[in-house]
């Protein structure tokens, strides 16, 4: 470890050993701190730790479940890495130390800030942190859908009756802990296989394609006994059928190892009196059953396991981040040339990928789990009596709508900060009715389709934050909840979680809010009055009062139980946020924690694992790279891309 994390392990060694509560001064401040200017930077953080932190978080005190004991050992900023930067943002974000307790000066809060920075980037890029591992991963729902698609040219679900996956890693499906294998797996697997290649054995376009330069006149069984010449000729055919397919099926060059078991099945098929095409088809359905094909293998040249990736695998990578499916014949010839790993080309490839229509499929499913609107319809639902219209087919174009809008971000390079505040949005028939909006407001013909429409003045919907999917998952199925619209903000865009409640929360009394007799920001009033309850709320009800205008599924409202709504609030450190449009500043001035976390998530769901202590040295680079860009969504992504955990496995 760095000598700057051993300096603090030592002072935090003597802070510990030496802890007392010191005497404040009338102003707050401690008493028996010394001249700053007289000591070295070792001794001022020392002494803030012992004015500042450890009345509550040391000699055994543990305000929180935090304590500075904890932190004491030589693999404490690889091994809670994360809970390092959360007490970084709690600094920051001026919510530490709390009120009750001796502020930090301004100059002293930034020089903690600075130490603490260049001491987690150091201990992040540590050359001897052993990199994460890159392990195997089985294809998710969505990505077996897409890749059956683009094999088979078919355009059906192939994945709907396959079990449904949990989340792992940073949230997603697609992290190696969740893709488990089971027996129930392997049948719904092979049936799905069935399935598929009888569609496209159905379908003249697919069939030509998977069979193509065979002889497609021999589909009635006709060559059932040819003769010896035309049997041998019969099986070269159907090898370079087999190869072929396999080829696109385990994305990357087979050999006879890996097409020889087909072609005994095939041989096996027509032994029982099966056509040519019918038996072709048949030892396809071994390939789609096949591990190879199941999982995304990265097993490199020769078995090599740790490094650089391959060309070939380097182009799976790619297309399942972006694509959430197979790479195209263009990304196939590229790497089978060996040119995919020359960064001109590898950049040429992603920026030709993100305007591909394909991109939408990865933004839906990035979009719907990073923002936690997956579950809208699964375990989240608008009260059915106070919304009988909103079924599956409305809640499905309500998930839709963030992924459609971060699709079009990043196939136009726009800012990632129209994210946060932007003039446009997509709307259809369905959502004009959610937020109670008429067509005769908007220029563009808005019909069944989602499609790109300009905003009218004072119109808020443009952003996340006033979305419908996400106002319904952070609402109750009756009313709204400050507590969880500021705990999703606070989350998923500034990636700082509130702790969990404590067991003994006392319940807001839902009658009075249910008969109109006190407004729901009434109600947390008296809750907040509760110290043990403030300390949390603090940080939430702010947030979440700055919502309040949105209803349950964002529809625009003045008014609660009767009462004009106020939407106004301030945080814990003392900045005054007025309604959703403050809201919105609030999280531009704060456009690099919202840029990291958006990072972090979008880079774990390119490797498909948890992110660890290593994976933050190259975080802090795509970071700066993407601020360094004035936010352009392009860069985020090409970061990635040329980042090194997404470049070598091991």
């Amino acid at each position: 470890m760095r000598a700057s994390f051993q300096s603090f392990l030592l002072l935090l060694a003597i802070s510990l050993a030496t802890c007392q509560s010191p005497t404040r001064g009338g102003d707050g401040r401690s008493t028996d701190t010394p001249d700053l200017s007289e000591v070295s930077k070792t001794d001022e953080i020392r002494l803030m730790l012992r004015t500042h932190c450890l009345d509550c978080h040391g000699d055994g005190a543990d305000e929180g479940g935090f304590e500075l004991e904890r932190l004491d050992n030589d693999s404490s900023m690889v091994n809670d890495f994360d809970l390092w930067q959360t007490i970084r943002r709690r600094i920051h974000d001026m919510e530490m130390p709390p009120a009750s307790s001796a502020a930090i000066e301004d100059l002293d809060r930034q020089m903690l800030l600075d130490w603490m920075d260049d001491s987690i980037r150091q201990a992040a890029c540590d050359p001897s942190i052993v990199p994460p591992s890159s392990p195997l991963r089985r294809l998710t729902r969505s990505e077996y859908r897409n890749t059956i698609r683009d094999l088979l040219g078919i355009h059906i679900d192939a994945s709907q009756a396959l079990p449904s996956e949990g989340s792992g890693g940073e949230g997603f499906d697609n992290a190696s802990e969740v893709l488990l294998i089971s027996p129930l797996h392997a049948e719904k697997y092979l049936d799905a296989a069935k399935f598929a290649l009888e569609y496209a054995a159905r379908d003249d376009r697919a069939r030509a394609g998977l069979l193509a330069g065979s002889d497609l006149g021999r589909q009635d069984g006709s060559d059932k006994s040819p003769s010896d010449s035309s049997r041998g000729n019969h099986v070269n055919t159907a090898r370079e059928t087999l190869s072929r397919f396999v080829s696109r099926a385990y994305r990357r060059p087979v050999g006879p190892k890996d097409v020889d078991p087909l072609v005994r099945l095939y041989r096996n098929a027509r032994e029982t009196g099966a056509s040519f095409e019918s038996a072709c088809f048949y030892a396809m359905q071994a390939a789609l059953i096949s591990p190879h094909f199941l999982f995304r293998v990265e097993r490199g040249v020769d078995g090599v396991t740790q490094g650089p990736l391959s060309d070939h695998e380097l182009a799976v990578r790619l297309s399942y981040f972006l694509w959430e499916s197979m790479p195209d014949e263009a990304l196939r010839e590229v790497a089978d040339a060996g040119e995919l790993k020359n960064p001109e080309r590898l950049r040429e490839q992603t920026v030709r990928m993100l305007q591909d229509g394909r991109l939408r499929d990865a933004a839906l499913s990035f979009t719907s789990q990073w923002l936690g609107t997956a579950e809208l319809g699964r375990t989240i639902f608008p009260d059915p009596e106070l919304y009988p219209w909103i079924d599956e087919p409305v809640r499905a174009v309500m998930r839709d709508q963030p992924g459609y809008v971060f699709d079009e971000i990043l196939r136009t390079d726009a800012s990632l900060l129209e994210l946060i505040d932007s003039k446009w949005t997509f709307l259809n028939t369905d959502l004009l009715k959610v937020y109670s909006l008429s067509g005769k407001d908007f220029e563009e013909n808005i019909r069944q389709r989602l499609v790109r429409v300009t905003l009218p003045q004072g119109n808020v919907h443009g952003s996340l934050l006033a979305m419908s999917a996400v106002m319904a998952v952070a609402s109750y199925p009756k009313r709204t909840s400050p507590v969880l619209r500021g705990a999703w903000v606070l989350d998923n865009l500034l990636g700082s979680p509130p702790p969990p409640p404590p067991a003994d929360v006392p319940e807001l009394d839902e009658a009075k809010i249910a008969t109109g007799g006190m407004t729901l920001r009434e109600q947390f009033e008296i809750h907040r009055s509760n110290p043990t309850c403030a300390s949390c709320h603090d940080r939430l009800d702010p947030i979440g009062f700055a919502l309040e205008n949105l209803d349950m599924i964002g529809r625009w409202r003045t008014e609660d139980a009767g009462g004009v709504i106020d939407a106004s609030a301030t945080l814990p450190n003392g900045t005054a946020i007025d309604g959703i449009e403050g809201l919105k500043q609030y999280l531009m001035s704060n456009r690099d924690a919202f840029v990291e976390q958006l990072a972090r998530k979008l880079l774990g769901f390119a490797l498909g694992r948890g992110l660890e202590a290593a994976d933050f040295c190259a975080l802090d680079h795509i970071v700066e790279r993407v601020r360094q860009s004035e936010y352009r969504s392009h860069e985020l992504i090409l970061a990635i891309v040329e980042s090194e955990p997404f470049l070598k496995k091991r």
